[in-house]
């Protein structure tokens, strides 16, 4: 949606959603984005669903066809006798389940590129193909934001699912309790089957009343939220650039991760983060330490700000990027 709203150099990109997207968000965009955005509401899964994506494809006519996630996959394999260029993305360093993997290998074989957005992503796929991979880091550069931030509450934000390690957040409300410390843990994303399973699981650890599920919000949000705290939770194992990472470095909310796929390449541990492979008392004590200690905070703030100055936009990535591979002007994204 940000490569949609944002002017890019020498450029033309459309959006093409083969399934259903947030109303509330579409009716926030502009007139002259949504000539760009294309909506089919198609129902998951089903065969008519992809004709009816080659179709509005077709009448677009790109010069490339990039698809990104598993569900889109099917549109690289069915223009392989298109005049378009296209590519596979992927954003991770593991598969979501078979599908996911199924689609992807295969996708890999038909398409012409494979753009990661890091180089932990890149490896893994390198598992599976010799497709030429180039790297499009998806940084969204935000505006410093300023407010009060929440005392002794971390935030999450991402998607409700198994793989994504939460139950670690829980854990570390847990420990910080045993060290007769209150906090708290708000997370903010969709329920990908997890919810049940993680409220039932604070509830037995007698935390229920500290952990918070707030659903989904509008991306535009984002940035505010991060703003209002002092912590980021990432406990995920496997991630690939892990975006969300960035926009809470880009705010001075510190992020407390697993120092999975690209995260180790921008953040440090001690200087602008905290990286744990386990949650325990030590790591809870540490937390403890640094919300005591308003210098060092602040201090982390600082470097975190200095190095997401320097960081580039996805929409300036993007455009470098096909100019060097000299690619025509007219870009489509499937979804």
């Amino acid at each position: 949606m940000h490569l949609l709203q944002s002017p890019l150099h020498g450029v033309e990109y459309h959006l093409l959603v083969i399934e259903q997207a947030d109303i509330d968000l579409i009716e926030k965009l502009p007139a002259h984005v949504l000539t760009r955005l294309h909506i089919l509401n198609g129902k998951k899964h089903r065969p008519s669903t992809y004709f009816k994506a080659i179709h509005r494809i077709k009448e677009i006519a790109p010069d490339w066809l990039m698809a990104s996630l598993w569900r889109a996959q099917p549109l690289i394999w069915m223009s392989r006798q298109e005049n378009y260029k296209t590519v596979t993305c992927f954003h991770n360093t593991r598969f979501s389940h078979i599908l996911d993997k199924a689609a992807t290998i295969f996708s890999l074989k038909n398409a012409n590129y494979c753009f990661t957005d890091s180089q932990a992503t890149a490896e893994f796929i390198r598992q599976f193909s010799n497709i030429r991979i180039e790297h499009l880091h998806h940084i969204i550069q935000q505006p410093l934001l300023t407010g009060v931030r929440k005392q002794k509450r971390l935030v999450y934000i991402g998607r409700l699912a198994t793989q994504k390690g939460l139950e670690q957040g829980i854990q570390l409300i847990v420990a910080l309790k045993r060290l007769r410390q209150t906090w708290h843990l708000d997370c903010y994303g969709p329920d990908e089957g997890a919810l049940r399973k993680l409220q039932l699981m604070a509830k037995q650890y007698g935390v229920e009343e500290q952990i918070h599920f707030f659903g989904s919000r509008n991306p535009s949000e984002i940035s505010t939220i991060l703003a209002s705290y002092d912590y980021l939770l990432q406990p995920s194992p496997n991630e690939g650039m892990a975006m969300v990472v960035m926009e809470a470095m880009q705010q001075g909310t510190i992020p407390v991760v697993r120092p999975s796929g690209e995260i180790p390449q921008y953040t440090q541990d001690d200087h602008d983060a905290i990286w744990f492979n386990a949650v325990n008392d030590q790591l809870a004590k540490r937390l403890i330490a640094l919300a005591d200690n308003d210098q060092l905070r602040e201090q982390m703030r600082t470097r975190m700000k200095e190095k997401a100055s320097n960081w580039k936009d996805v929409c300036d990535e993007l455009s470098t990027l096909l100019l060097s591979l000299h690619v025509p002007a007219n870009l489509s994204q499937n979804y």
